[in-house]
């Protein structure tokens, strides 16, 4: 299912600023070589581009290369063909992100291919940003 950008609210207050990634580009594999080239943290979004907008169906990130996750999520979310994405300075912002992402584009309401709450990098013991988890499961 596709969702248009819906406000959330955040314990940090609103999350406009937080849904901010840089495209959309075409989703081809030439595309996500070029622009997510470094092996670094990062936040993405995969979607179509439909009467101007980008409509977001699934959201994603990775703690050390952002590039490999977009990669993994192309080979297997094939309607998608655009992505958005964006760098972060650790795998905690890179995870910070991804929630604000999937709160923001409709997750938690079964909007979005992934429905499941996205997880903290592992060993650490953050909460969403959003909602608290893990500390207040649902």
């Amino acid at each position: 299912e596709l969702v248009r950008l819906m406000l959330c609210s955040s314990r940090t207050g609103g999350c406009a600023a937080e849904l901010h990634l840089d495209g959309p580009w075409q989703l081809t594999e030439k595309n996500i070589e070029k622009v997510a080239k470094l092996a670094a943290p990062g936040a993405f979004v995969l979607g179509v581009v439909k009467g101007g907008q980008f409509l977001v169906s699934y959201v994603g990130r990775d703690d050390e290369d952002v590039q490999a996750a977009i990669f993994d999520a192309y080979d297997r979310h094939g309607r998608a063909t655009h992505f958005k994405m964006s760098y972060l300075a650790t795998a905690h912002a890179a995870w910070q992100k991804h929630c604000h992402l999937w709160h923001g584009y409709g997750g938690a309401e079964g909007k979005l291919y992934n429905r499941e709450h996205p997880e903290p990098p592992a060993g650490s013991r953050i909460e969403c940003p959003v909602c608290g988890y893990p500390m207040k499961k649902k």
